[in-house]
């Protein structure tokens, strides 16, 4: 093997020395974080759980499409970014200086009340959230919501005691975004969702959800379907969001299969 030469060694004792300081640097800056996104995350409430907005949050890591974000993908949360702004719940907000009531329900109680059809359980040797909304069948993100979980901590422990929503959607189903503290509250973060008029439907979105099948299955127009619930030109849409289905939107007009159609 050939020998390196004392000043080729220097540059890479420098070298390394460089690269050691900068990664340091970049540690200690308390401005940003990394995550790893886990099976089941959706953009959105990435950065409600971070209270960062969405849109700075997809364009400081590059996300041509959002929507599209992959288990094991390193994501950048710079908190230089503005406070979420979307229809999540934010369970942890950040301490910007602007005092907010919005989507916080008045408060953190530590233990959620039970409602009428609610109960608790203990958690045991073996359990994870998941096995036990499988076991309850419902909703993990309802389970996740009525107990105060974040999407980056819903670490459980032996004796926990645990609310089971009685109303919760099947397990498998995103339930639509709410207060967790405040399930009757559904209009968020953002200060209010879409205006409801006599006639409308909501839906709430699931995963593998498009706007263009959601318009076909309530035979509306997708361009009108994205008027009323302020949806951007990318037509991104969350599994959670709850949408406005207006009555008042004309028949749809694209091209997949209508099963229902509506009269007139």
């Amino acid at each position: 093997m050939q020998r390196l030469s004392r000043n080729t060694l220097l540059i890479l004792v420098l070298a390394l020395a460089a690269g050691i300081g900068v990664f340091s640097a970049f540690a200690q800056d308390s401005s940003s974080v990394t995550y790893v996104v886990e099976t089941g995350d959706v953009l959105d409430s990435i950065a409600a759980g971070f209270d960062v907005q969405t849109n700075c949050l997809a364009e400081i890591n590059d996300l041509s499409r959002p929507d599209r974000i992959k288990p094991g993908q390193v994501l950048l949360i710079s908190y230089d970014c503005p406070p979420y702004d979307g229809p999540n719940f934010v369970t942890n907000p950040r301490d910007t200086g602007i005092s907010s009531d919005l989507g916080q329900g008045g408060g953190g109680a530590e233990t959620p009340e039970l409602g009428l059809n609610d109960q608790v359980y203990t958690v045991v040797r073996g359990d994870t959230l998941d096995s036990i909304a499988q076991q309850f069948d419902v909703s993990l993100q309802s389970l996740q919501q009525t107990n105060g979980f974040s999407i980056y901590n819903s670490k459980i422990y032996v004796g926990q005691s645990l609310v089971i929503p009685g109303e919760a959607p099947p397990y498998g189903t995103y339930p639509g975004v709410a207060n967790p503290l405040n399930p009757l509250d559904t209009s968020g973060q953002g200060g209010g969702g879409p205006e409801v008029q006599p006639g409308d439907s909501l839906y709430v979105v699931q995963p593998r959800d498009v706007l263009d099948l959601i318009g076909a299955k309530f035979d509306v127009q997708v361009a009108c379907l994205t008027e009323a619930n302020s949806i951007g030109r990318l037509h991104i849409i969350y599994p959670g969001q709850t949408l406005v289905i207006p009555s008042s939107c004309p028949l749809y007009d694209g091209e997949a299969f209508v099963e229902n159609p509506r009269s007139g």
